[in-house]
Formats: structure tokens, sequence, C-alpha cells
């Protein structure tokens, strides 16, 4: 790209997804405001985020600490971090989605924990969503979240390595403290975390066309 001017930049690009900034042909003052812009613009909320977490175990127990011990029941409003173990229990999944509640989830599995996707957004899948992606994948989905999902099954241990369950409490702390800020969350990202090598992998859900909780989409 020739710039118009010799003093104009052709492109700039400050950071990268949400929040990035872009001037395109910028004179010296227009470059100067775009840089003056991300300069102005927070890292991130002062003071530690406040957010009910609801579940069992030590990971539960260690995000209620960080968040603040906020008291919350499943069927509160606002934002909530929910902790399970080996899956989102169906009804739980069926009884947030129907509700539109805005929640965080946190799998806690034997080999890696799962962040997200956050659940409530209006662009983006409900918990119910990702069980019939899981069905259209797997027929026998259904029966097995149902057992795994089973409240004596969400009581068990998890063993998690101690490097994993940092690096998943960093990432529960700047997805909450993102949406108590009001500030942009991507919709439909789960965040795994592992041991190996390590195991750091973003996936994108998206809704369901059969989901009943998104009213004239398809």
């Amino acid at each position: 790209m020739t710039p118009s001017r010799p003093e104009d930049v052709p492109e700039l690009r400050l950071g990268v997804g949400p929040g990035a900034l872009m001037a395109s042909q910028a004179g010296p003052r227009r470059l100067a405001e775009t840089i003056g812009a991300a300069l102005a613009w927070p890292s991130r909320p002062t003071g530690r985020p406040t957010c009910p977490v609801l579940g069992a175990g030590p990971v539960a127990r260690h995000l209620s600490l960080l968040l603040g011990g906020v008291a919350a029941t499943e069927q509160s409003a606002g934002p909530a971090v929910q902790v399970h173990h080996h899956v989102i229990p169906p009804d739980v999944a069926l009884t947030t989605s129907r509700a539109g509640l805005l929640r965080l989830p946190v799998v806690v599995q034997p080999r890696r924990i799962v962040v997200g996707p956050l659940s409530g957004l209006p662009e983006g899948p409900c918990l119910h969503c990702l069980d019939l992606r899981r069905r259209d994948r797997d027929p026998a989905w259904p029966e097995v979240a149902t057992a795994l999902g089973h409240p004596a099954r969400q009581l068990e241990p998890v063993p998690v390595v101690p490097e994993v369950l940092a690096t998943a409490e960093g990432v529960v702390m700047l997805l909450i403290a993102s949406v108590v800020a009001h500030r942009p969350v991507a919709a439909g990202l789960a965040h795994e975390i592992g041991p190996h090598a390590p195991h750091v992998v973003t996936r994108t859900w998206t809704r369901h066309p059969e989901c009943p909780w998104h009213p004239g989409w398809r």
C-alpha cells in the first residue's frame, strides 16, 4: 500500500483480538490519537474481581477464595463460576440454558481442566448446545454424560497437577475480570489446559440449530 501523503503510515495495528486498534493511511495526528487511545485503555480492571463459585471439591473451594467467597445458588442472577468433575451434568446444563444465566463452567478432568465457554452471552452457545453438539458426534453421549454427571460422581476427588490448576485459575480470573467490568468476551471459546507439552488448546463452540433456547436463530 502506498501512502497518499509521504508522512502517512500505510497501516498500524496495535494488538490482536478484542480491543485491538488499527490505523490505516493515518497522518501524524490520527496516529497520535490511535496510540493515545491504546495507552489510555486499562490493561485490566483495577482490583481483584468478585464472583460466586458453585460446585464442590478443592478446585471450587480454591476459586471461591480467589473470587471473594460470594454466596450464591444455581438460580442466582448475575455471573457465576460453575465447577464440575468430568462433565457438566446434563440437568445443570439444561437448567442454566433455559434460564439464560451467565455462567463460566470449569470442568475438572483427570488429564485436563476445561474453562468455558461462557454461557449466557447473546451471540454465543449455551451449555445445552454443547451437549447437542457432542450428541451429534457420539449418539451415546447423553448416557455417558448422565452417568458422569451423577451427584455421587461429582463429589469424587479428581487429581489435578498444581501447574495446571494455577494456569486454569489465571484463565478464570481474566475472564471473570472482563465480565464484571463489562469488557468484551469472545463467545463460544473453551480453553483446555493439560500437563503434557503443555497442552493448551482453545476450541470454538457454536449454537446448535435444534437448541430451543435461542428463539429466532437458525
